[in-house]
């Protein structure tokens, strides 16, 4: 039963993981179509390389068929997720450091 419920616990953690990802991309894309200062705007050039990176890697997580977990290529795809969520999205993995000024007791 111990390996029942560790597959388990694992299995949630991914889908967990992937659903992440494609929430996230899915409202940076629509973030990027609609802009919250004005929906008459013009894109940009690098605004449209964004959306181009947001639908490659949308199209990268579509790509994840957890029919057959049996077959290999599924952890290969979820790898690739990773890289390409961390590439697309460099800043959400950045590291927060905050410096107290002074510490009183």
């Amino acid at each position: 039963m111990e390996g029942f419920a560790f597959g388990w616990s694992k299995g949630w953690e991914i889908i967990t993981e992937i659903g992440f990802y494609k929430g996230y991309a899915m409202r940076f894309r629509d973030r990027l179509i609609h802009p919250s200062s004005s929906i008459d705007d013009v894109p940009s050039e690098g605004t449209l390389r964004k959306q181009q990176a947001v639908s490659s890697f949308l199209d990268v997580i579509s790509r994840i068929s957890f029919d057959d977990i049996k077959n290999g290529a599924i952890s290969d795809d979820i790898l690739l997720a990773r890289r390409k969520f961390k590439q697309v999205f460099p800043n959400v993995y950045s590291p927060r450091i905050t410096v107290a000024e002074e510490i009183s007791f």
